[in-house]
């Protein structure tokens, strides 16, 4: 500004800076004329060339986002996870189920063979 230039653009994410605006206003009491938020970056990526697994690459076509093998990694242990995670929630309800059946069953048997009074 000091040079002349009457106009600043400013290129900020706000979610990665939400506070910039209101820096901007109380630091340098600036006041935002125009706002336009135009995509700067994609992280979409074309070209599909990675070097992971042939049916990861087949996943990435169809999804449109390529993996690299970090993130197939990632993608892997967090499906492992979500696997062991279900297993163990049908295991605990499936041997809950199966206790309450038996108990069930025992008191019925139960009732049913003592003697009226």
């Amino acid at each position: 500004m000091d040079k002349g230039h009457n106009r600043i653009a400013i290129l900020y994410g706000g979610g990665h800076m939400p506070d910039l605006g209101r820096r901007l206003r109380e630091e340098f009491d600036l006041v935002p004329s125009n706002v336009q938020w135009i995509t700067a970056w994609s992280i979409r990526k074309k070209d599909l060339n990675t070097d992971s697994f042939p049916f990861l690459k087949t996943i990435a076509k169809a999804s449109g986002w390529p993996l690299n093998r970090y993130q197939t990694l990632a993608l892997l242990i967090f499906s492992s996870v979500l696997a062991l995670d279900l297993w163990f929630w049908e295991l605990f309800f499936g041997t809950a189920v199966n206790w309450v059946s038996e108990l069930g069953s025992e008191l019925l048997r139960y009732v049913d063979n003592s003697p009226m009074i």
